[in-house]
């Protein structure tokens, strides 16, 4: 007996069966059944008998075909099962879905830049309500609904001033244009939600049949809108409370306009 082949037969397999299904069964095997030596004697038959055949017609080649074409077909085999393992593992490996192209920056505006676009409109808004107000206040004759007017028009410079810090805190984008202070918000169009606010509050303008005073009292409903329309589309936490509070102080005040002009109105 070649003791060679032997020692180097022993340690090829080995190696290969090492961690293989096989062991891998019959560790399943003697941890599950309370036979480990019956589990032993199957697998070690089972190698056994495996091995055999593989001897045999291993033997049985080297009869019939001259070495070189063994070693060459042995060659052989041994590529294409390692390529046969290769596309296996390849298609088990799910597609890696391609990069979109950028878009590109002259078409797509950046949502901080937006963002200051609307909030801007929110300012204005809130100046051209504080004009509204002290001009109501100026003409109105009954004492408490001026008192109203004057609470309303201190509470809504506070609004201002809430919206500057909102404007001050939205981080710039290093290639955002530039746009300044004296850009006016209408230079970009805004988006669709914001946009019908925007509309809500030029048509009560444009409505000439109601009186100032209702007038402003629709139009700090429009505005509670529009700060809720901003609210939807902030990504920031902090923004989004800021708008949801400035839109229940605008319902707060419409409401409590409406108290002191409909107590007005009603007869003595």
């Amino acid at each position: 007996m070649n003791t060679k082949v032997l020692f180097a037969s022993f340690a090829l397999v080995f190696l290969a069966e090492l961690g293989d299904k096989t062991q891998l069964t019959a560790l399943a095997f003697a941890a599950s059944s309370k036979s480990p030596w019956a589990v032993f004697f199957g697998t070690s038959l089972a190698l056994i008998t495996t091995t055999a055949l593989a001897v045999i017609f291993g033997e049985m080649l080297s009869r019939v075909l001259p070495e070189r074409v063994l070693h060459i077909g042995s060659g052989v085999m041994f590529v294409l099962v390692g390529l046969v393992l290769l596309v296996n593992e390849a298609r088990k490996v799910p597609a890696v879905a391609p990069m979109p192209e950028p878009a590109e920056t002259s078409m797509v505006q950046p949502a901080g830049f937006l963002s200051r676009m609307v909030l801007r409109h929110a300012i204005l808004f809130e100046t051209e309500m504080v004009d509204a107000l002290e001009s109501a206040t100026e003409v109105c004759d009954d004492a408490a609904l001026r008192q109203g007017l004057e609470e309303v028009t201190k509470e809504d410079h506070v609004h201002i001033e809430s919206l500057k810090e909102l404007v001050t805190g939205i981080p710039q984008a290093d290639d955002e244009p530039d746009t300044g202070a004296s850009e006016k918000p209408e230079t970009v169009s805004p988006p669709a939600p914001v946009a019908d606010a925007l509309a809500a509050m030029e048509g009560i303008e444009a409505d000439e049949a109601d009186s100032p005073f209702h007038k402003l009292i629709q139009k700090q409903e429009a505005i509670a809108e529009f700060y809720i329309a901003l609210a939807r589309m902030s990504h920031l936490h902090d923004a989004r409370d800021t708008l949801r509070w400035l839109a229940m102080e605008e319902i707060r005040h419409a409401q409590h306009l409406c108290s002191l002009i409909n107590h007005d109105d009603q007869p003595a």
